[in-house]
């Protein structure tokens, strides 16, 4: 084995000294850990693969041996690695603390080490969607001419998926605020768990966008049916319970009904009335919601589209789920949208076509 003190200048040299996975408890990232370093538990990681880079760029790893009560882990994954290689990621350069004969005292000594009293940083190591990552700066001087008196901006992202581009975002524009919209189950908990660096400002909606651009609040729905499957749906629930008049009982069970379904009117109507310095969606079409995203977009605000387009032979997603080509560039025009940037993109296989484009909405 190479000695620390190589493997630890072969990594700050490398393409990739930015990126490093520690795969320790909590206890033992927070006392020291390698800078910079991304921790996700060991535990934790077939959960939050969304926060890995992809797949064919490498990366440091500091390796745990102490798993417990971990079912998705067997014997031969006992320290992460190999999982990690299995699954087609890169882990070039490996470290691993519990092993390795006076591991940190080494690596403070070569001054890589955050020490447990230091101020805590923390770092990603995922990248966002290229066309956010490459028009960074356009969109920030865009929103700047439009309004340069107030520097928070408000973004919506539909169909944000586990955040990862909200997170980056924002972690790069401090005084930006933001809302993701995704329908999947289970999406609230990816999202909460990638955003923790951002979680104060940051919220997220469960809702389906409906064909005729309205949001089904999936959230509030699915409170309310499990409330009166429990029987727990507040006081009128109990006072209904216990009442023998079936008419009476059947009145407020109606009168209940109607207020939920008011708050739920409310709470969309609120919801589409809001309008956003920036609105992006990527990977994520709806044709007739299309046309609804500029109500969406304050006047002066940005637009950002990426989907794929009906060009070469792929399967996913089928033909009628989209982009036609010129579809972008026609709606640009019926929406008396201004076009920033038109460009196509490959995905990472190199096998399917995307569509990009970021729009600007003229003032009122």
């Amino acid at each position: 084995m190479i000695c620390l003190k190589s493997r630890l200048n072969q990594w700050k040299n490398s393409s990739f000294q930015h990126l490093c996975l520690d795969l320790r408890s909590t206890f033992e990232y927070n006392q020291q850990h390698l800078v910079p370093s991304t921790h996700i538990p060991l535990e934790q990681l077939h959960k939050r693969m969304a926060e890995l880079p992809p797949k064919h760029i490498p990366f440091a790893l500091v390796t745990t041996t102490i798993v417990q009560n971990n079912s998705f882990l067997s014997t031969e994954y006992k320290t992460g690695e190999q999982w990690l290689l299995d699954r087609g990621w890169q882990p070039r350069i490996i470290f691993r603390p519990n092993s390795e004969l006076c591991f940190w005292p080494k690596a403070r000594l070569a001054g890589y080490v955050n020490e447990k009293y230091e101020q805590q940083q923390s770092w990603i190591m995922f990248s966002p969607h290229p066309l956010l990552k490459d028009y960074m700066d356009l969109i920030v001087t865009t929103l700047q001419q439009n309004n340069n008196m107030d520097e928070r901006r408000k973004v919506l992202d539909i169909g944000c998926g586990s955040g990862r581009d909200l997170t980056w975002l924002l972690l790069h524009q401090r005084k930006w605020c933001a809302t993701g919209v995704d329908y999947l189950s289970g999406a609230r908990e990816r999202f909460e768990t990638m955003t923790t660096l951002i979680k104060d400002r940051v919220q997220f909606i469960r809702a389906k966008v409906q064909i005729d651009g309205t949001w089904q609040y999936l959230d509030i729905m699915e409170q309310h049916q499990h409330n009166e499957k429990k029987g727990d749906g507040g006081m009128m629930t109990s006072f209904v319970s216990n009442n023998k008049n079936e008419n009476f009982n059947s009145y407020h069970k109606d009168q209940k009904t109607k207020m939920m379904t008011t708050r739920i009117e409310s709470e969309q109507h609120h919801q589409q009335q809001q309008q956003y310095d920036l609105v992006m969606t990527f990977r994520f079409f709806i044709r007739p919601v299309l046309w609804t995203l500029p109500c969406f977009v304050k006047p002066g605000g940005i637009l950002m589209i990426s989907h794929f387009v009906d060009i070469g032979d792929y399967q996913q997603p089928k033909k009628e789920k989209r982009l036609r080509k010129g579809e972008l560039n026609d709606f640009a025009r019926r929406m008396d949208l201004t076009i920033l940037v038109d460009r196509l993109d490959t995905t990472e296989d190199g096998n399917r076509t995307m569509h990009s484009m970021i729009f600007q909405k003229r003032k009122s």
